[in-house]
């Protein structure tokens, strides 16, 4: 791993997650602290949910479409992408989308919605949404309170709502919930947090209207999915673009090579994992989710190209050092058919209810 002066190495918390998931990710059983809190955890987050259901606790409906797409792991499982996918295959529809993010890694409070544009600042917004406002051509908000950046959407015009990362979050009601495994990690361990990486616990994967599986290696159980609506999609990383010059190459064109990677992502071994399918020899650069790097500095200490994610590339303000390559991933589904026949049909339905 490549470890220069450039960067800090990962953070404190980044450490922790990793000694986390060498827990949730392992055969090995968590110990009882973490058993007994996820046990807590459990109880809490189910009952809250289960508030909502009977009506307790008050759910929020917005006027136009609401769709969710999410997790009920931690880390990353392709929710953007897909979101992305879904903006483009409703705009189609003469569609004017709005896109809920989450805005992780800005330093501008969350508290109050903010809408983000092509030049916003990745510092400031996150660069998960600036990279969702630059690539979907949707409305982005960012807010803590999904509720606020729904009804600030539909004030902008949109008529149609992604919420990217945002099942748990019960006070905004939907009309389409999408969940996203990655096959790769499975449900981990199968505990709750902490003692495992699950936000939920396995058997409400029943209850989501889609269920998108992210590859088809790993340790998923394709039993799970009886009585559910799934799909595979896969995440090609197959063309790289010049961040220095108009120039776009196959992955094919670093086989063999050593690289420098920059993935400031939330499951940074995919990425690597893909990269190496290629034949590219991978040197990670050490960089925490959503965090930076001094691209100068790192250039200073390797004359290596440089390859980094979408998520990466909006973080630098278009500033790179030379030979500095983008990773552009395309999205490949088994069957969109059917999810764009849905979408089709929560269009129509809401059309006619107008």
């Amino acid at each position: 791993m490549v470890n220069m002066h450039c960067s800090t190495g990962y953070s404190l918390m980044t450490r922790l997650s990793r000694k986390l998931e060498s827990i949730w990710y392992t055969s090995k059983k968590p110990n009882v602290v973490l058993r007994l809190l996820a046990l807590c955890f459990g109880l809490l987050s189910g009952v809250r949910k289960q508030l909502y259901s009977l009506g307790v606790l008050r759910q929020i409906k917005i006027d136009v479409p609401i769709i969710v797409v999410g997790n009920i792991n931690v880390g990353g499982t392709g929710k953007t992408p897909v979101t992305l996918w879904l903006a483009g295959i409703l705009q189609k529809q003469g569609k004017l989308v709005g896109i809920i993010s989450r805005g992780y890694g800005g330093s501008r409070s969350r508290r109050e919605p903010i809408l983000v544009s092509k030049n916003s600042n990745a510092e400031e917004v996150g660069d998960e949404s600036l990279y969702l406002a630059r690539e979907s051509g949707a409305i982005v908000c960012v807010c803590v309170n999904k509720v606020r950046a729904a009804e600030t959407l539909v004030s902008k015009g949109a008529d149609i709502i992604i919420s990217d990362d945002g099942l748990q979050h019960y006070p905004l009601a939907r009309d389409f919930e999408i969940l996203i495994i990655d096959a790769s990690r499975g449900f981990g361990n199968g505990y709750l947090l902490p003692a495992g990486p699950l936000r939920e616990r396995p058997e409400t994967i029943q209850s989501f209207d889609y269920v998108l599986i992210n590859g088809d290696d790993g340790n998923f159980e394709q039993q799970r999915l009886k009585g559910t609506r799934w799909a595979k999609f896969r995440l090609l990383d197959e063309t790289v673009e010049s961040l220095n010059k108009q120039s776009r190459e196959s992955i094919s064109f670093f086989s063999e090579s050593d690289v420098l990677v920059l993935a400031g992502i939330g499951n940074q071994e995919r990425f690597y994992k893909s990269l190496k399918d290629h034949g590219i020899i991978v040197q990670p650069v050490p960089v925490d989710d959503h965090g930076k790097v001094n691209l100068f500095n790192l250039r200073k200490s390797s004359d290596l190209p440089i390859l980094m994610t979408p998520k990466d590339a909006v973080k630098y303000d278009h500033e790179f050092p030379n030979n500095s390559w983008l990773v552009q991933p395309t999205i490949s589904f088994d069957n969109e058919n059917e999810l764009i026949d849905i979408m089709k049909q929560l269009v129509s339905k809401n059309s006619e209810i107008d």
